[in-house]
């Protein structure tokens, strides 16, 4: 006897993954961090489950491609939920790509600056 998968059982852990990654963004976005932290728990307990039922029950081919899907949208909202908590890391997105992450900044003006000028 073999047993049925239920893939779209096991997508609907993707999917509320994916539902409190938009949400982690909203609360980001409003500075609600007590709030990104508890959605953090919550998703670290769904991804638990989540990996016991994969060992059990792989997806079949159509599910893995959702899957990557909703794992694309889900580190989108992650790097959304980075940029926000810790707005470094903007910076240096703009410095690896040769933008100054500060243009209206004067250099002079910050602490301990040791020219008067632009970088550029």
């Amino acid at each position: 006897m073999t047993v049925e998968r239920d893939p779209p059982a096991l997508i609907s852990y993707y999917e509320a993954l994916e539902a409190a990654s938009r949400e982690m963004v909203s609360a980001a976005q409003a500075g609600d961090w007590e709030h990104v932290a508890r959605l953090e728990r919550s998703a670290g307990a769904l991804i638990v489950q989540l990996r016991g039922r994969l060992r059990a029950e792989p997806l079949d081919a159509e599910a893995a491609r959702t899957r990557l899907q909703i794992l694309r949208r889900i580190v989108l909202n992650d790097a959304q939920v980075r940029c926000l908590s810790q707005p470094w890391l903007r910076d240096l997105h703009e410095l690896l790509l040769g933008r100054d992450p500060m243009p209206d900044a004067d250099p002079a003006q910050a602490p301990g600056a040791p020219w008067s000028g632009r970088l550029h």
